[in-house]
């Protein structure tokens, strides 16, 4: 007898039977093997055939059951819903994360840019040459520069005093047969070349002062160069 519901099936796995004889005897035992076979020694097994179906018949039986009480126990609608909330859940924790994960790859992408500009250290060394070669062309153009002006307010004062002299010399020879003339003007030539005289040593005075200072100034300059 083959059950189908569970309650008739647990009532039928007592009653399987492999025929009148044995059922009379041991009507809630099925002896599968040798040990259950010692222990029921009026019981022999009929052959393979005989054993293997009433295993088949149980375990289709329990396989039925277990069927039934998943079918009864579950809620198609109740999980589909809870599958697609929880579905949607994961969609948006997903979608969160690609949100983070693109403003991390932003803030990666402009700190990678900020480390770019930070020039490394073979480009401070190229820098620092250039700089170098820079500033020793710049000081070169510059001294010259200098030394191009310095004889230039060298030409232009000596020029100025070439003139000086020129037209002082020129007055000296204009007045000189004239004053010689007479006891009176050549007194008054004296004193006009006097006055020339004691103006030229006051330049000369001026002039010794203002090379004083500039030399002053020189060497101010040159400890100022030595101490950088």
């Amino acid at each position: 007898m083959i059950c189908f519901g569970k309650p008739q099936a647990e009532m039928c796995l007592r009653k399987i039977c492999f025929g009148k004889p044995q059922a009379e005897m041991c009507p809630r035992k099925i002896c599968f093997g040798k040990p259950q076979a010692e222990m029921c020694p009026r019981k022999t097994l009929r052959g393979n055939k005989t054993v293997k179906a009433p295993l088949l018949v149980i375990m289709t039986i329990q396989l039925m059951i277990v069927i039934m009480e998943a079918q009864e126990s579950a809620t198609p609608d109740r999980d589909s819903d809870q599958v697609d909330a929880q579905f949607e859940e994961e969609r948006e924790r997903v979608h969160k994360l690609r949100l983070l994960l693109a403003k991390g790859n932003r803030s990666i992408a402009a700190l990678q840019r900020q480390l770019d500009e930070v020039p490394g250290r073979a480009e401070l060394a190229q820098y620092q040459r250039r700089f170098l070669e820079l500033y020793n062309q710049v000081a070169a153009k510059h001294k010259e520069t200098k030394q191009f002006y310095t004889l230039y307010n060298t030409l232009d004062d000596t020029k100025l005093y070439l003139g000086k002299e020129l037209s002082l010399l020129n007055s000296i020879l204009d007045t000189y047969t004239e004053a010689m003339s007479s006891a009176s003007g050549k007194e008054q030539f004296m004193k006009q070349f006097d006055a020339i005289v004691e103006g030229i040593k006051q330049n000369k005075v001026k002039v010794e002062r203002r090379k004083s200072e500039e030399r002053r100034h020189r060497d101010q300059l040159s400890q100022q160069l030595q101490s950088l």
